[in-house]
């Protein structure tokens, strides 16, 4: 029997012999949906970059790959330009179309040059309460990001 004990990777469907509450050592069997690694998420600034620089931005929960490489959101996968575009670091796999996607600040300035940022429903009490520390906010469904060059 093959023992794996790192978070995350469970190598046979019989994982090792656990100690149970009180009556010693045991094998149990995990079903096959624990031995899956769960993908991180996160809370994150995408912005859309296919007409110019500044284009339609969003706050939303994006998914991250196994390797990290690729994101997934609102349905779409994106994949990294490897610092080869413009104002612009993914692409959207299906489509080519270029984003920029990165950690959200807590000071709001998200975009690197002003617009208008809207957050999804799913989000928004967490972004104004953990990224914002700005609690009293949790109801507001856009704000204008004054970005990064205006200061």
């Amino acid at each position: 029997m093959e023992k794996s004990f790192l978070p995350g990777i469970l190598s046979e469907q019989v994982v090792g012999e656990v100690l149970s509450g009180i009556g010693g050592w045991r094998k149990i069997r995990v079903p096959k949906v624990v031995r899956t690694m769960a993908h991180k998420t996160r809370i994150m600034y995408i912005e859309y970059k296919g007409d110019g620089i500044v284009g339609p931005a969003r706050i939303g929960r994006v998914t991250f790959s196994k390797t990290g490489r690729s994101l997934y959101y609102n349905g779409r996968a994106f994949h990294t330009l490897n610092g080869k575009g413009f104002k612009a670091n993914y692409a959207d796999s299906e489509t080519g179309e270029e984003y920029w996607i990165s950690g959200c600040m807590k000071d709001g300035t998200d975009a690197l040059y002003s617009t208008i940022v809207e957050i999804d429903e799913d989000v928004r009490e967490e972004y104004w309460t953990m990224v914002r520390k700005k609690p009293e906010m949790k109801e507001v469904k856009s704000f204008k990001s004054p970005g990064k060059y205006s200061k």
